[in-house]
């Protein structure tokens, strides 16, 4: 697919891989392959139940090169008249679409097996050194021309902001997520613990795997078990066990929580479909984020976080993490857009925040984080950079 003015989209292609996990006796054992003719699986077959240990270390086959040589799958109208499109709004962008479907298979000795189907689309837009991602269950006209908005605002400039509140919207809601659920399930016990307390009574993370919107979602997890929806932290408490994140899963282990970032390797536990919520309020957007502003003198209002490139201490819970956006003066938001570092400590960023509200689709951020608005008064600051 070729747009004007040298912009391009391109696409990628479908490729099959199989995974199989073999248990016995309180071993497992994993194995991979895209050969997923009768004789391919056999051998795929064969190689996990030889590889039955307690710990698999996942086969890391020699560097291989993968051309993308198909055809984007979504044909519909408004996809077709985007691309039409794309060149003349987006001049120098270029935007790479994939789609995929995968189809999972859990045939367990001691149950029936299970089939089910799920697929995903995303969509990377790049201009120069910026770089948007879109992803959804239902990739859609708006998110493609939201992620065309955003690779093409003008250069942003170095900005500094201390003991003022901030706006974190969308997908950056979803960065301040993520920042919070490190300093729960991937640090040291000590600051999980820190970081559940300062919590306000309303305010509770939650891992809600049966989420089927989700990137981790679907009714059963990569063990094969149902899937449920868990309590991270609430009222200020930790209601789980930190040191149970990341580790290889067991048969054995909790059911419900294992997923693989990919088929070449075992699946480990893991929160997913994760969402900072506040329990006082609906599961609606109901234009918080425009009232917050409208209340504030002075602020910041960001639409992007570079999570990629967070610095996060696991054991001070101390991050800095570039992001942008834009002022506000008087409770509108201004033309400028500024960039800068965010700094602060992950308890006092759970203490900073004062509501939260939800809005549509996930990034696929870890197992997934659900997006989200949120308003956070105090604890942390911008730092030119």
């Amino acid at each position: 697919m070729m747009g004007k003015s040298g912009t391009h989209a391109r696409t990628a292609s479908v490729r099959s891989m199989v995974a199989i996990r073999s248990f016995a006796r309180g071993h497992m054992g994993f194995s991979y392959t895209t050969d997923i003719t009768s004789a391919g699986l056999s051998r795929a077959i064969y190689a996990a139940r030889a590889s039955r240990t307690l710990e698999l270390d996942p086969p890391r086959p020699a560097g291989t090169l993968v051309v993308d040589d198909g055809r984007w799958e979504d044909r519909s109208a408004a996809i077709s008249q985007f691309e039409a499109s794309w060149g003349a709004d987006g001049p120098g962008v270029e935007l790479a679409l994939r789609h995929s479907r995968t189809t999972v298979i859990h045939a367990r000795s001691d149950s029936d097996p299970v089939e089910y189907s799920e697929g995903s689309s995303s969509a990377v837009a790049t201009r120069g050194s910026r770089t948007e991602v879109a992803w959804s269950r239902e990739l859609d006209i708006s998110h493609l021309r939201d992620i065309l908005q955003r690779t093409l605002l003008v250069q942003e400039r170095p900005w500094s902001l201390a003991h003022h509140p901030m706006v974190f919207l969308g997908a950056a809601g979803s960065a301040v997520t993520a920042i919070i659920l490190r300093g729960l399930v991937g640090s040291a016990p000590h600051l999980a613990v820190k970081t559940a307390a300062r919590f306000t009574d309303s305010l509770c993370v939650i891992d809600d795997a049966s989420d089927p919107r989700g990137p981790a979602g679907g009714p059963f997890d990569a063990e094969g078990w149902p899937t449920l929806r868990r309590t991270l932290a609430q009222r200020g408490e930790l209601a789980v066990d930190p040191a149970l994140w990341g580790r290889p899963s067991r048969v054995l282990g909790p059911h419900g929580l294992s997923w693989r970032r990919d088929l070449a390797r075992p699946p480990v536990l893991a929160p997913s479909n994760v969402a900072l919520v506040s329990e006082t309020q609906p599961e609606t957007n109901s234009s918080g984020s425009e009232a917050w502003i409208a209340n504030l003198k002075r602020g910041f209002v960001c639409d992007s976080v570079t999570i990629g490139a967070l610095s996060f201490d696991v054991g001070t819970g101390v991050f800095a993490v570039p992001c942008s956006g834009r002022l506000v003066r008087g409770g509108e938001v201004t033309e400028r857009r500024v960039r800068g570092v965010l700094q602060g400590s992950v308890a006092e960023l759970a203490a900073g925040i004062v509501d939260v509200r939800p809005v549509p689709g996930y990034t696929p951020l870890a197992c997934g984080i659900r997006k989200t608005d949120v308003f956070v008064a105090h604890g942390v600051s911008l730092q030119s950079g």
